[in-house]
């Protein structure tokens, strides 16, 4: 029987950024960190539309770019 937590299984993922960075604005930020998951032999099975969001507590904070990726 192999342990739970060495099994494969599907786990949706929260990802989210707000400020440009050295890999680009926040949606290439996302799109690069999906690359790395990959590139991690980590399959990413769908991944949500982008949406902006209004940052929460800090009203001087740029809004957000927020995804969901399905890795497999």
């Amino acid at each position: 029987m192999v342990p739970q937590s060495l099994t494969r299984g599907k786990v949706l993922v929260g990802l989210g950024a707000n400020c440009p960075g050295p890999w680009g604005t926040p949606a290439e930020t996302i799109a690069r960190a999906l690359g790395k998951i990959e590139d991690a032999n980590i399959a990413v099975r769908a991944v949500s539309p982008l949406y902006a969001t209004h940052a929460v507590g800090n009203a001087r904070q740029p809004a957000y770019v927020n995804a969901v990726a399905l890795l497999d």
